[in-house]
């Protein structure tokens, strides 16, 4: 498991991996962690996190549903900007952006 750390410089808590660190959220149920990853993989946890009582951003959403569609979305198109370069690829029927 990966350590998770608090730290006064950073506002997001962040764990690390292989010596990399990197911003993670955190779901607690009664006081115990049930998931502690980044952000772009915990909202694919979509449907797990409303049984929950929890929600993710809408453009989690947009990108889980075009992902059980059959489109290869990357997991890090999650803002305004790259949904839109997606959704503007999709209607010309170019390819997805790619993982970054």
């Amino acid at each position: 498991m990966e350590d998770i750390h608090a730290d006064n410089s950073h506002d997001k808590p962040r764990y690390e991996r292989g010596g990399e660190i990197r911003h993670a959220c955190a779901v607690f149920d009664m006081g115990r962690v049930v998931y502690a990853e980044p952000p772009q993989k915990l909202f694919e946890r979509q449907d797990e996190l409303i049984k929950m009582g929890l929600d993710v951003p809408t453009l989690a959403k947009l990108r889980n549903y075009l992902v059980s569609r059959g489109v290869d979305v990357p997991s890090d198109c999650l803002t305004v900007d790259k949904m839109a370069e997606i959704l503007a690829k999709l209607k010309n029927g170019g390819e997805v952006c790619s993982e970054t």
